[in-house]
């Protein structure tokens, strides 16, 4: 299984987040899936809501690094979104990238994007999970809400959020959360290949 995962940490003080998804990935490693890591904030990410009617995203995404994060995305089988939470919300470099994706992988975007490999679009978009970081007073609401939110992105983009965990869920347990997830996809595909091949119903 490959594994991408965005954490939107945009304090390198935060060690203690970072740290959590280091030991994420080396857990994933040693039971032989690949896990890539994007650090957002050694990006550079063009924010959508500092573009005016005359400057369009469109010619902003050549020297935008979120070139790198699309061409990673048709060998990517998990997206993670990682994010301490910020006054109850993801954080604000968190945010602006989940604009962008939401930007060129929307149905809605029929335009070929050039620079992805080449390709003319995403061949497939993966399942998404979220890991977030609590605050000190950050309520079960909070937690709520931030998991709507990724569902809504998810369903934007035509994909599945299929967990959202805190780094107060141990790292063996976030393992085993991705795991389920393996098995989650494994029996998408393979209804969906049933549904095509006509097999799922008789008549």
């Amino acid at each position: 299984m490959n594994i991408t995962i965005l954490n939107g940490n945009p304090d390198s003080h935060n060690q203690e987040f970072d740290r959590y998804l280091d030991l994420y990935r080396v857990k994933m490693h040693n039971t032989e899936h690949y896990v890539r890591t994007f650090m957002l904030r050694d990006m550079k990410i063009q924010d959508l809501r500092l573009l005016d009617s005359t400057n369009s995203i469109d010619n902003q995404q050549y020297t935008d690094d979120i070139r790198y994060i699309l061409n990673s995305l048709n060998e990517t089988d998990l997206l993670i979104i990682a994010s301490p939470l910020e006054q109850g919300f993801l954080s604000v470099l968190t945010k602006m990238i989940l604009d962008r994706l939401t930007k060129v992988l929307q149905p809605s975007q029929y335009e070929a994007v050039p620079w992805v490999s080449g390709k003319n679009g995403i061949a497939k978009l993966p399942l998404m999970g979220m890991i977030m970081q609590k605050e000190a007073d950050t309520s079960e609401q909070d937690l709520l809400i931030n998991k709507l939110s990724g569902e809504r992105i998810a369903a934007n983009i035509h994909t599945v959020l299929d967990f959202c965990i805190t780094t107060d869920t141990g790292v063996s347990d976030a393992v085993c959360k991705t795991f389920q997830s393996i098995d989650y996809n494994s029996y998408i595909e393979k209804t969906y290949t049933d549904l095509i091949a006509g097999s799922t119903y008789s008549g």
